[in-house]
């Protein structure tokens, strides 16, 4: 059965959890949004928000709600969906939009302050994130769980306003946005493959300069950085949670040699993943 779970009061607003397998009848819908809501996914997933056209949500990015809006999600994993939430109130947005995208004179409205529905999160704010979650599950810290918080919110913010000027999902040529949608989708599924553009393009049956040109074009990045980017997210729950010798987890998020996914972890976190699994278990303990 899914589960929506508001499962932490803040000084303005809530943290929460949303988990649903793929068959459950909740999967596709559990909306409208109650309020406006900062969404981060831990599995891939399709979502159609309100008549737009769907789009493509997993831990590369930040996924945006506002209250009231209707929305669907279509599967991607066969897991589900899973992910974390920020309900915050309308008076801690405005403070965060004013501050960050007011410097570039970008207006908002109280209704609808998110601009966009979805946003590219940076290796920092998937960072901040995952301790504001880690922390918000495991302590009861909340002067430090409240700081975390306003720091997402003013890097989500700082995301959205890179985000308006490198996505474009809703007005580029339907082609255009099946294509990148397909390619997205592909990556989402055959990651731990050994995925290279050829194979993707010849998977979709267009050209590898059309496929790269168009999926540039219309979501600020390259297809090696977007699979990079999903590879390494993925890597850093293997660091954690999993058992795996750190030089074993290469080969099962798609990297050929431990080198490479090191020397790319190393360049995304500013850390090697030695020192991320450290670092995650000494906070854990902390902790507990």
């Amino acid at each position: 059965m899914a589960v929506i779970d508001r499962f932490l009061r803040l000084n303005h607003g809530f943290l929460g959890k949303f988990i649903a397998s793929a068959d459950d009848p909740g999967f596709v819908t559990s909306g409208p949004a109650k309020g406006h809501l900062i969404v981060f996914p831990r599995e891939e997933v399709a979502i159609t928000q309100g008549t737009q056209r769907p789009f493509v949500a997993n831990s590369t990015n930040v996924v945006l709600y506002n209250r009231g809006i209707d929305y669907r999600r279509h599967v991607i994993a066969e897991i589900g969906d899973h992910c974390d939430f920020l309900d915050v109130e309308d008076d801690v947005i405005a403070y965060w939009l004013k501050k960050v995208l007011g410097q570039t004179g970008t207006s908002w409205q109280a209704e609808q302050p998110f601009a966009v529905s979805i946003a590219v999160a940076s290796s920092r704010l998937f960072q901040t994130q995952g301790e504001l979650f880690d922390l918000a599950h495991n302590s009861g810290d909340v002067e430090q769980i409240n700081r975390l918080v306003h720091s997402v919110l003013e890097q989500v913010v700082a995301c959205t306003a890179r985000t308006s000027h490198g996505i474009d999902y809703q007005t580029c040529r339907d082609e255009h946005w099946r294509l990148v949608f397909q390619a997205q989708r592909l990556i989402c599924k055959d990651y731990a493959e050994p995925l290279t553009t050829e194979r993707i393009a010849r998977s979709l049956g267009v050209s590898r300069f059309h496929l790269c040109r168009i999926f540039r074009q219309n979501t600020g990045t390259t297809i090696h950085r977007y699979l990079n980017n999903l590879r390494l997210r993925k890597s850093t729950a293997l660091l954690r949670y999993g058992k795996l010798n750190i030089t074993s987890i290469a080969p099962h998020i798609g990297y050929s040699s431990h080198s490479h996914f090191s020397s790319s972890f190393r360049e995304s976190f500013r850390m090697t993943p030695q020192q991320w699994r450290e670092l995650s278990r000494t906070r854990q303990h902390s902790m507990s």
